[in-house]
């Protein structure tokens, strides 16, 4: 099942990361259009039984779809339609509207069966979604915890009758234990693929060490790795360590000011909706 705040962390990430590389790039959260006329819908809103919910969620990733469409033709260049888009009509019919505008699309999948992770998932969830604001605790992780369910009735992972291998897209297991990529075609979309790759979206330890300056490279090595004595470990929050894996990325890519500056003048030459 998707990680609904992982999707959402993903996307965020994705976004500060083409806006550092000089690309406009905007998010279409069909969650915040379906909130304008359902803001703390039930688990039941969810369920594909419950016609109303369907057509108002159907309406708000039309919505969604269409402004991001606007938008490219007034200059953005890569869009990020943030939806769950589980089953192959809902991506079948994304690529269709998209592709015929002459847009291509790459399809970023979050998927976990690990219930560690599911459970802390759920736990961030009933403290951060606005969909449970007010909410007590303990019921809003029930009704979340329902509404997976409503969505593993029909969920169908990219692909996985093989009757999908025509669409370029990025399978993330597990919060990056695993990734299969399939059919990725340019250098924008390799950057971006690579970037989510290689971001870490969960808490980790970093080990940090005062290095002194010396000419012997013994001397130099000697010194870097930290006496037990004087190692701190700092365990970040997930946004924390995101951050920094993005400062990582940002820091060490340009290997030069001239090529800094080559590569934030550049015009992009991928135009590309991003459906997580």
């Amino acid at each position: 099942m998707d990680l609904a705040r992982v999707l959402t962390r993903l996307r965020l990430a994705a976004q500060r990361y083409l806006k550092w590389l000089s690309i406009p790039a905007r998010t279409f959260n069909v969650g915040s259009y379906r909130r304008e006329n359902a803001p703390h819908p039930s688990a039941d809103f969810f369920d594909t039984n419950n016609a109303e919910g369907e057509r108002q969620r159907r309406a708000a990733a039309d919505a969604a779809v269409s402004d991001m469409l606007a938008w490219f033709k007034k200059g953005g260049v890569v869009g990020i339609l943030d939806a769950t888009n589980s089953t192959k009509q809902r991506r079948k019919w994304v690529l269709e509207r998209v592709a015929k505008e002459g847009i291509e699309v790459i399809f970023v999948e979050s998927r976990c069966d690990d219930e560690e992770l599911i459970m802390a998932n759920i736990r961030d969830v009933k403290t951060t979604s606005p969909d449970y604001e007010g909410q007590e605790p303990e019921a809003a992780a029930q009704d979340f915890r329902d509404r997976i369910r409503n969505y593993e009735k029909v969920y169908k992972s990219i692909n996985d009758d093989g009757d999908e291998d025509h669409l370029t897209y990025l399978k993330i297991m597990n919060v990056g234990r695993q990734v299969f990529i399939n059919r990725i075609q340019d250098y924008l979309q390799s950057r971006v693929v690579y970037f989510l790759m290689n971001l870490h979206i969960r808490p980790r330890s970093i080990w940090l060490s005062r290095v002194s300056r010396h000419n012997s490279l013994d001397s130099w090595i000697s010194t870097a790795l930290p006496h037990p004595a004087n190692r701190r470990r700092l365990t970040f929050p997930s946004t924390a360590s995101r951050c920094l894996t993005w400062k990582a990325v940002s820091v060490a890519t340009p290997r030069s000011p001239t090529a800094a500056r080559n590569m934030r003048t550049s015009s992009p030459t991928w135009c590309g909706s991003l459906s997580v």
